[in-house]
């Protein structure tokens, strides 16, 4: 795949890739995988394994396991940012107008951590500035 005219010869390499057995196979399929990630080709590929019935079940793959996991975490820790963020957002333009573009670039750019720690801060500073919840620009 990687030397060129792998795209040509994707069936028959996963034909080859699906005669092995157990441990084996799931570790060839996912070097093909990666392959073809490198490549471009991952769609090529998966939809040569669907139409051959090819499944990888991640759940017996650690590495995919892994990969699936931290994505669902980071997926979770973005969205929580988001919330936090959009809270933010609501309460400081409810006590100080629209917002200039530096704190809502700031915003947009803090983690949930931060924006945790700013939400606090603008239900108990109460009549303090931008600049005091958020940072100076």
């Amino acid at each position: 795949m990687l030397a060129g005219g792998g795209d040509k010869q994707i069936r028959e390499i996963l034909k080859k890739a699906a005669g092995l057995k157990g441990p084996a196979r799931a570790r060839l399929l996912m070097q093909i995988l990666v392959l073809a990630g490198l490549r471009g080709m991952v769609g090529q590929v998966q939809s040569e394994m669907r139409s051959m019935g090819v499944v990888i079940d991640i759940r017996k793959n650690p590495f995919l396991l892994k990969i699936q996991q931290d994505a669902l975490e980071e997926g979770e820790a973005k969205g929580k940012a988001e919330a936090l963020a959009g809270v933010l957002l609501q309460r400081l333009e409810a006590e100080f107008g629209p917002l200039p573009k530096w704190a809502k670039d700031r915003i947009a750019k803090a983690d949930a951590g931060r924006l945790h720690l700013w939400v606090t801060k603008s239900f108990k500073a109460s009549g303090t500035s931008i600049e005091g919840i958020i940072g100076k620009r």
